[in-house]
């Protein structure tokens, strides 16, 4: 894009679950969209984080939203791709005690669309779609890195076993951990 020349830089990217569009987060906070078979730049989701890098950003399965990761505010966004605006922002340092992060660095949603992870420097918290309020806090002493949701047996849960695992990685001497959903 035009904007390119001016300093900004491409921070991160995903490619939607249909393979038809990918898109990059930016060091202004900016979400670009590209069609990848018309190989032009297809939309523009701009919030009013300017001044924010995004850090991370994951589709939901059902390609219906993005969630992004914001590094300098620590908050997460989440975009409804249908009306190209802000559903939700997460601010994880203003919540109360048990759900504060001091950053957060990484989404990632479920397969189902309805769970959206996010973690950073405190541990992982979780949000439900629709809701978009932490439904599930997950503190850690070390600084997560990356999050990958596993489906276990396509959501549904047999003789008391978790549907999912959520599998997240850090910089510490154990760098991987699971977790049953």
């Amino acid at each position: 894009p035009p904007e390119h020349e001016g300093g900004i830089s491409y921070t991160c990217g995903a490619l939607h679950p249909d393979g038809l569009i990918y898109g990059t987060g930016t060091n202004t906070g900016v979400v670009h969209i590209w069609d990848l078979k018309n190989q032009n730049l297809a939309g523009t989701l701009a919030g009013d984080a300017t001044d924010d890098s995004i850090v991370s950003l994951a589709f939901s399965n059902n390609g219906y939203h993005i969630g992004t990761a914001l590094s300098k505010s620590a908050k997460v966004q989440v975009w409804d791709l249908r009306k190209l605006k802000v559903v939700t922002t997460l601010n994880v340092r203003d919540d109360d005690d048990k759900n504060n992060l001091n950053s957060v660095n990484v989404v990632a949603f479920d397969a189902s669309g309805k769970h959206l992870a996010f973690g950073g420097d405190g541990g992982i918290r979780i949000t439900t779609s629709k809701v978009w309020g932490i439904t599930a806090s997950l503190a850690e002493d070390h600084y997560v890195t990356g999050i990958l949701w596993n489906n276990n047996m396509n959501g549904v849960a047999a003789d008391g076993d978790k549907p999912y695992t959520l599998v997240t990685c850090s910089e510490k001497e154990r760098p991987l951990r699971f977790y049953g959903c």
